[in-house]
């Protein structure tokens, strides 16, 4: 993802919480990933976190 992010000059782009809701893993092990993979990287990773539940 950031390598293609870098190839179209994209140098920061946001994502949901991903594997977080329905993939049931803890954000905080996701969050060390995202920080892993983005760290001394070219492309700065936001992570979007809703500001209220959404109903259905």
């Amino acid at each position: 993802m950031t390598t293609e992010a870098v190839a179209r000059r994209i140098d920061a782009f946001g994502l949901p919480r991903i594997g977080a809701g329905l993939g049931g893993l803890k954000f905080a092990e996701v969050k060390e990933v995202l920080n892993a993979v983005a760290d001394g990287g070219d492309v700065r990773l936001i992570v979007l976190i809703p500001s209220g539940a959404m109903s259905v």
